[in-house]
């Protein structure tokens, strides 16, 4: 089971390179930084074989949640990193100065999300479907 969501630290939404979420939350993980990508399960049938396929995937595909209790300097940094999500656009590599400052998410929120991906809010299986 994942860990809880740090109320400690300061949340952020980070927006990835396409299809570089997963990578790109195991860069800042190493970098010491509390990643939360949220996923959801869905389960497809082969027509051919009749077995069902349970794949995860990512629920917002391009971003992932990023706690810090520093600087975002390096999570901008990071490989496959666009962007932190700011007033007005992206805090960049690029446009670090000029750009807007970055949105704190509060921690109560992504906690939300995160309790509901537990509950199976946002899978698409038979399990839960009977679940709920």
């Amino acid at each position: 089971m994942k860990a809880g969501i740090d109320h400690k630290r300061a949340w952020y939404i980070v927006r990835t390179a396409p299809l570089m979420e997963w990578r790109v939350a195991e860069k800042l993980r190493a970098a010491g930084f509390a990643v939360y990508l949220p996923t959801m399960r869905a389960e497809r049938k082969n027509k051919r074989t009749h077995t069902y396929v349970t794949k995860e995937l990512v629920l917002m595909p391009g971003y992932l949640f990023v706690g810090t209790t520093g600087s975002l300097a390096e999570v901008v940094e990071c490989f496959g990193v666009e962007g932190i999500l700011a007033n007005g656009g992206y805090v960049s590599r690029k446009n670090r100065r000029k750009g807007g400052e970055a949105i704190r998410i509060p921690s109560n929120l992504v906690e939300a999300i995160y309790l509901a991906e537990i509950d199976m809010r946002f899978d698409d299986t038979r399990a839960a479907r009977i679940y709920r």
